[in-house]
């Protein structure tokens, strides 16, 4: 992912913090040219928590069902009957 920055704004920003003219092309050319990885979006924060407690629940059901068999089948037919 690349991070989109006002290059402009970004050296004007550093100069007005004491660096020179030079070096804050400098600084903005190799933070503008960088990969940042592992930087996410708050939507995809929000997709990837909801694909993890959807794994959790359906593993905890996996695990119920496996250890009450009977009971599982109870709630769906009681469920069925509802609907």
């Amino acid at each position: 992912m690349r991070m989109i920055t006002s290059e402009l704004e970004s050296a004007r920003l550093l100069e007005d913090a004491g660096f020179t003219h030079v070096q804050s092309e400098a600084v903005v050319r190799v933070i503008t040219h960088m990969d940042i990885h592992n930087l996410y979006s708050s939507n995809e924060v929000d997709t990837m928590l909801s694909e993890a407690v959807e794994r959790v629940f359906d593993d905890n059901r996996r695990k119920n069902e496996a250890l009450y068999p009977n009971r599982f089948k109870q709630q769906v037919l009681i469920s069925e009957n509802y609907h």
